[in-house]
């Protein structure tokens, strides 16, 4: 068939029983000249196959490739319009002069049909070299005209209407030692999620693959992951079978266009990520959440937000890592941050030789490309030191490079895989070569072992480490340093040289001037006790005494602090913490010191207390400490409180305290009893299928 001089294509096909073929080919003029960007594509004319089962289709052809990824190539897509589904096997050619076909890419070649969703393309990235392409003697380009064809095989066609039956397509390919997948998920009404920072949607299930199964689902927090993110949307893939693979992919937003929108990709870092069975791979701050609700940039269409996930699968893998090797470690790299978790599984902990002050130095482990760093955890069975020789001491050390910057946590993970003694850093601490940061009472001995508290699983235990690692630095030796570090969660030295040097005196001068005549210059008052102050050093350790004492040039007004809200003993401790940074002896006013440490802006005694309530949780305090986690928003703690409430929900639901919660905050309520919902409802699901 001759290629008319007006019309660039031409397509035909045939209908044997089940199934329609049609060839379709596109013929692109003055190629070499094209204008298009890394990213931007050449949409052909529209074609219809079939006669009582019509389709529509076109192709995408994308002349400086469609990412960064394949910037070099010439990509190409075949789109379906119209109906909603088909299942199809499909390939790309270039033909040359003689109309013979070059540069044959054929899904058929991987013995199975692709299931192609509307709007959305299938094709192949890195068709043809752009220079391969260009280069006359190859044959490629006839008087710089570039004609593809398309050729499918259409197996089934389907009409349904996403909206209002599922809220999701997921549809992938075969390709090689790689499957791809998209999927789609749509959130109704998304400015009317209730859920708050930390709670989050899970979308349904879904299945990927015919011979290497797996199983994911997205989590969404409307509202964000956590408080440095609540001002954002958070997204989450979450692989649930097996038990790893590795992965690219990446999140966008798709428009009343079916454009993709807000694009954030993780092969942006130009590496590949590593997923762990029970784990989300995320992107905390994906979308400010005034923009997406800002109807002018087109996000929300009639209140519906359609996320889009592509993955490319590199390697599924089903392991039995308790028998295999015992830890697991998988990261991202967002920005100038790397995150990683790292699990470790101890076998036979009850039995374990070590004495106090002997270690097990686990694995070592690697994250990063660009920017690697390498570390291992080190465990003190019987503890560090004699004053930790009733608990398990856990230290994370640095290996590589000399220096950097990082906040962590570490937990014990049940047989349900439930996080649990979870101990956190939540200011960035610095560490260097060959130190440890952690803690040397992890976890009380006796408490471990008690079978009733479910922590060892078959006397396994098993140990998470989460952190966020920035500003890592590599320096030359040649000119030594020697850093001191006096943080209560630093002590563990663990390094290699022994230099003689004074114990710092620093926290100890400073506390000797804590309620000291010594150049005092103000007065704090609490109840019926007057506290000699210094000003410099409370505003230098506080911004809202740092505040108090700058906003006004009348010094007599300031010379005098009355604190009303708390008792003597709570704001003694708060100013023997700015004076020493030691705090002790809380647990009885952990709640107090919570909140006086949020008034008055100290971060990290916020950060001990709340540790201090979190380990202290009991059925009589859990409501009030819940109604502090919302009062000044923490994550942990109120992660923490839903558990404990979950567990003792009849018991809490007959206290005064539960009607006071009722009235004073109602939408904490409601969010909580919205996860209870979900929680109930995937148990019933999960008895429905072991049933089956």
């Amino acid at each position: 068939m001759a290629l008319a001089n007006n019309i660039p294509y031409n397509v035909l096909y045939t209908n044997q029983t089940d199934v329609i073929k049609f060839k379709y080919k596109y013929t692109i003029q003055n190629f070499s000249q094209r204008s298009e960007n890394i990213g931007e594509k050449i949409i052909s004319p529209t074609f219809v196959v079939g006669s009582k089962e019509k389709s529509e289709w076109c192709l995408h052809i994308y002349p400086n490739g469609d990412n960064e990824e394949s910037k070099e190539y010439v990509s190409v897509y075949l789109e379906l319009l119209k109906p909603n589904t088909a299942i199809t096997k499909y390939r790309f050619s270039i033909l040359n002069e003689k109309g013979e076909e070059k540069n044959i890419f054929n899904c058929e070649d991987f013995g199975r049909f692709d299931n192609i969703v509307e709007s959305f393309s299938w094709g192949f990235p890195k068709f043809v070299k752009k220079n391969f392409l260009l280069d006359r003697s190859n044959g490629l380009l006839i008087n710089d005209k570039l004609t593809i064809l398309c050729e499918a095989e259409i197996i089934e066609l389907k009409s349904e209407n996403h909206e209002n039956s599922i809220p999701y397509d997921v549809f992938y390919t075969n390709q090689t030692d790689v499957i791809k997948f998209k999927y789609k998920y749509i959130i109704e009404n998304f400015s009317l999620r209730p859920e708050k920072t930390g709670e989050y949607l899970i979308s349904p299930t879904f299945k990927i693959g015919s011979k290497e199964l797996s199983e994911w689902c997205l989590h969404i927090y409307p509202n964000g992951d956590e408080e440095e993110s609540k001002d954002y949307v958070s997204v989450y893939l979450e692989l649930l079978k097996p038990n790893a693979a590795i992965i690219k992919y990446r999140f966008s937003i798709l428009n009343e266009k079916g454009e993709e929108k807000n694009i954030l990709d993780c092969a942006d870092t130009g590496e590949f990520n590593y997923i762990v069975e029970s784990y989300s791979w995320r992107l905390t701050k994906f979308v400010k959440k005034n923009f997406l609700l800002d109807r002018s940039n087109g996000l929300l269409i009639n209140d519906k937000l359609t996320i889009l996930c592509v993955v490319e699968i590199i390697e599924l893998k089903s392991e039995n890592h308790e028998n295999s090797i015992p830890y697991d470690v998988f990261y991202t790299n967002q920005r100038d941050v790397n995150n990683f978790k790292y699990k470790y599984t101890i076998e036979n902990f009850s039995l374990r030789p070590e004495k106090i002050g002997k270690k097990i130095i686990l694995p070592a482990f690697v994250v990063g490309s660009k920017e690697r760093s390498e570390w291992r955890l080190h465990i003190y069975p019987n503890g560090e030191n004699g004053n930790s020789k009733e608990y398990v001491s856990v230290f994370l050390i640095l290996l590589k490079p000399d220096k950097a910057k990082i906040k962590f946590r570490f937990s014990i993970l049940n047989d349900k895989k439930e996080k649990k003694n979870v101990k956190f850093v939540t200011e960035w601490e610095n560490i260097i070569k060959d130190r440890g940061l952690g803690f040397s009472q992890f976890v009380k001995r006796d408490f471990l072992l008690n079978e009733s508290n479910g922590l060892l699983t078959n006397n396994k235990l098993t140990i998470q480490c989460e952190a966020e690692i920035t500003d890592l630095k590599s320096e030359n030796h040649g000119n030594l340093e020697i850093v001191e570090s006096n943080t209560e969660n630093r002590s563990n030295p663990e390094t290699s040289m022994n230099i003689s040097k004074p114990h710092s005196k620093l926290s100890l001068d400073y506390g000797n001037l804590y309620d000291s005549s010594l150049l005092y210059d103000c007065i704090i008052k609490a109840e019926d006790r007057e506290i000699k102050a210094h000003k410099a050093i409370l505003a230098a350790r506080s911004p809202a005494f740092h505040e108090i004492f700058t906003k006004t040039s009348d010094n007599s007004q300031t010379n005098i602090i009355e604190i009303k809200d708390f008792n003597v003993e709570v704001v003694e401790k708060m100013l023997i913490y700015i004076y020493t940074d030691k705090v002790s002896d809380i647990q009885n006013m952990a709640n107090q010191i919570f909140e006086i440490a949020n008034i008055y802006k100290l971060d990290r005694l916020k950060s001990i207390s709340e540790q201090a309530m979190c380990e202290s949780l009991t059925a009589d305090n859990v409501l009030k400490r819940f109604a502090l986690s919302d009062k000044y928003p923490t994550e942990r703690l109120k992660e923490c409180c839903e558990e404990l409430i979950l567990k003792n929900m009849n018991h809490l639901k007959e206290t005064k305290e539960w009607e006071d919660l009722i009235i004073v905050r109602p939408s904490l309520l409601q969010g909580l009893l919205f996860k209870s919902t979900n929680i109930s409802s995937k148990e019933k699901n999960s008895e429905k299928k072991d049933k089956n």
